[in-house]
């Protein structure tokens, strides 16, 4: 966990500097995003296999990313 916390947080994410309407144009964004892909009626991608993931991280150095990702449950295992 403390590899995300590395790579995605900083000591100065805090409450208090969330800008509002930032978190809520992100929040509508995200939201009607997820709401497309889950009504599509084709799969958004094609299904990967845990090698082919675990190859794509390699093949761009961010095999210890890959591997934080298994360790809190990012990655389903195989």
């Amino acid at each position: 966990m403390d590899r995300y916390e590395t790579l995605v947080h900083q000591a100065s994410d805090t409450f208090d500097s969330v800008v509002r309407s930032d978190l809520d144009q992100t929040v509508a964004v995200t939201g009607s995003t997820a709401y497309a892909i889950a009504d599509a009626p084709q799969p958004f991608a094609a299904h990967l296999s845990h090698a082919e993931v675990a190859d794509m991280f390699r093949k761009c150095n961010a095999a210890a990313d890959f591997n934080s990702a298994k360790v809190i449950g990012w990655v389903p295992s195989n």
